[in-house]
């Protein structure tokens, strides 16, 4: 039986480091807590055979990333009541030292092996310039906008315009300089002895996609080694010779739902590898994930990357005509790894009743090192999940589902059927917090993975300018066939619900059919007519997934959005939604309501307050409950036993 405050018991792990000689591996561990509703974060290390785990800092003490700087110092960034130091701890003695002082605002900071300091910091370099009697309007800068880019807003970030998270080196002579220019918003930065690589791009009006740049350890000014506008990166790493490798779609032919193809650059320009492409990256989802790590590296000559198959994501290796094997189990979703000098890796993976834990892995075996989820999800409190698949027009369906606490097999039960966001998303059998928390309230719960969704290539995640015509036919076949495998659930008692494009889905389906008797639509979409100027990617979504924009194209839009069907709509909608939330914005969720508050539909809407996209996964702890508790609240409500 899971509870809707366990989820506060869990601790995930992320931002794995190496030390040179492979001995010793450090790692931050997040976990939320309802005192102070926030998240607690601890550095953590251990060696590679698991031995010496221990705590190096506690929550408060740092912030940021942290990487070895020698085999026995770690370096990280502290913070404190004052402003923020660059230090390097000895994992021997426990002592720490101050080796660069910040300015208030440093988001991170890493050492070249010159003994510089380079700091990350969110600058605002353009200001407005006022008449001599109007100078005083300056020290007020922060309480109005002038928005003359776009995106203006950022999920996550607030407000962008004018504003550049650059890069500044501190010298061993304590002189620091600035690295970047005042156009350009750096993406990551990854230190290496020769110098500094980092994926940045220059706003000129309107955003394009990140380059990555070097910066030589001798100074001078960043050279390019992937130009800006050409390609959506996905993820890139270093190779020990200095080349770069990335993930991407080429703009040319690529849009952002299908899989990346593989690239080399260095000086000689940019090359693509035979590899075919795949998708990058953990795209399972889950809900008890903080923080993030790489999901690609590379070392002679080979190409090392996470990818999201039917039913789990593994580590897979490729090299130049040589196609991607599997190098880490099956059946487990791994969200972050690193290469260990010696050979193999080391990871971060999930189970069906497992949280994350750091695992090494050499020649295809597993071996688990921690044991952060053992006094905190027992595997028999986990409810099992079981799973089907069905063909339709071609293409295989897969789907989840969990049966409901106690489970009677004379009983008859609600069901909740769930869509995923991305839309290139999956589920999987996978843990999952709020799944196991409705299925424990007693109802069914359903996942499927619908066209649109990641692990089956390209062919099947695109939806290009025909959202609700494939995915919602495949998702109104896996009620059918759920309702067939699984007898005891109850058709006059059905609900749906799902996120971001699992919301736009939600609005879909309750304008297009009357089965369910009740829909939880969640940072969602109505329009796609109002997304292209409201959302910070609105204008790149919309022309690239709905196939047009608003004046080549208008009509397809308005097609492809729900709003223009809400006439037809009988079911009783909740809407909820967090009002910073730039990637769907709440005025999606307000046209929804108002429109079937109009028309006569029983529809309230939930606003979060101080939240944005992630509401769900890296929300604050006190708004996660309360999302949790009106989506059972209001399926509570509407799918209680059925009229007689």
């Amino acid at each position: 039986m899971t509870g809707i405050q366990d989820f506060l018991k869990y601790r995930s792990l992320s931002g794995l480091s190496v030390s040179g000689n492979g001995r010793s591996i450090c790692f931050i561990v997040t976990q939320p807590v309802l005192a102070g509703n926030r998240y607690t974060r601890e550095l953590w290390m251990c060696g590679q055979d698991g031995a010496g785990l221990r705590r190096l800092l506690g929550d408060g003490r740092f912030t940021g990333p942290c990487a070895w700087l020698d085999d026995e110092t770690v370096g990280y960034l502290a913070c404190g009541e004052g402003a923020p130091f660059y230090c390097g701890l000895n994992v021997r003695t426990g002592n720490a030292v101050e080796l660069a002082c910040l300015p208030e605002g440093a988001l991170g900071a890493w050492m070249l092996a010159d003994g510089s300091v380079v700091y990350l910091r969110t600058d605002r370099p353009f200001t407005r310039e006022y008449p001599q009697e109007l100078s005083f309007l300056k020290e007020h800068e922060d309480g109005f906008e002038t928005l003359d880019e776009i995106p203006a807003c950022f999920n996550g970030e607030g407000y962008v315009s004018g504003r550049r998270r650059a890069l500044y080196l501190v010298g061993p002579v304590r002189k620091t300089v600035k690295v970047t220019s005042d156009e350009m918003n750096v993406d990551r930065v990854i230190p290496r002895p020769e110098g500094l690589y980092f994926a940045g791009r220059t706003y000129r009006g309107m955003n394009t996609e990140p380059g990555i740049y070097f910066l030589s350890r001798e100074g001078g000014q960043p050279s390019a080694l992937v130009p800006e506008g050409l390609y959506r990166i996905h993820a890139w790493n270093v190779e020990e010779d200095g080349t770069v490798v990335f993930a991407a779609h080429d703009k040319r032919v690529h849009i952002m739902s299908d899989d990346p193809a593989f690239y080399r650059a260095g000086p000689q320009g940019v090359s693509r590898m035979d590899i075919p492409e795949m998708s990058v990256g953990d795209g399972i989802c889950h809900d008890c994930v903080y923080g993030e790590g790489s999901a690609l590296a590379a070392r002679a000559g080979e190409v090392f990357f996470v990818t999201t198959r039917q039913r789990d994501s593994v580590i897979v290796k490729a090299a130049q005509g040589r196609g991607p094997q599997p190098v880490s189990p099956d059946g487990m979703a791994v969200t972050e790894f690193c290469l260990l000098p010696q050979g193999g890796l080391a990871m971060i993976a999930m189970g069906p009743k497992c949280l994350q834990e750091l695992w090494i892995v050499r020649e295809g075996a597993a071996r688990k090192l921690t044991s952060f989820s053992g006094d905190c999800l027992r595997p028999e409190d986990v409810l099992p999940c079981e799973t089907f698949a069905f063909s339709n027009q071609g293409f295989t369906v897969n789907c989840v589902v969990l049966k409901p606490a106690d489970f009677d097999p004379s009983g008859r039960y609600p069901v909740i059927f769930y869509i995923h966001g991305g839309a290139k998303m999956c589920y999987t059998d996978v843990y999952f917090h709020e799944m196991q928390y409705l299925a424990s309230s007693g109802y069914f719960v359903v996942l499927g993975n619908p066209r649109g969704s990641d692990g089956q290539g390209s062919g099947f995640a695109r939806l290009l300018g025909h959202y609700g015509e494939p995915d919602y036919d495949d998702f109104m076949r896996i009620v059918d066939e759920a309702l067939k495998r699984f007898p005891n659930m109850d058709e006059r008692r059905m609900g749906v619900t799902g996120g971001s494009y699992g919301g736009i889905l939600t609005n879909w389906v309750v304008t297009h059919t009357d089965r369910f008797r009740a829909a939880v639509a969640q940072r969602s979409i109505c329009s796609m007519v109002s997304t292209f100027g409201t959302a910070d990617n609105g204008f790149n979504f919309v022309r690239e997934q709905m196939g047009g924009d608003l004046w080549n194209g208008f009509e397809d839009l308005w097609r492809q959005s729900p709003l223009k069907y809400a006439v037809n709509c009988r079911t009783p909608l909740l809407l909820i939604h967090s009002d910073e939330d730039y990637r769907c914005h709440y005025t999606e969720a307000m046209q929804m309501f108002t429109a079937l508050k109009y028309l006569g539909v029983e529809t309230e809407v939930c606003l979060i307050h101080g939240e944005d996209h992630g509401l769900s996964r890296s929300g604050r702890p006190v708004q996660r409950i309360k999302r949790l508790y009106e989506i059972r609240r209001w399926f509570d409500l509407h799918l209680a036993e059925a009229d007689a």
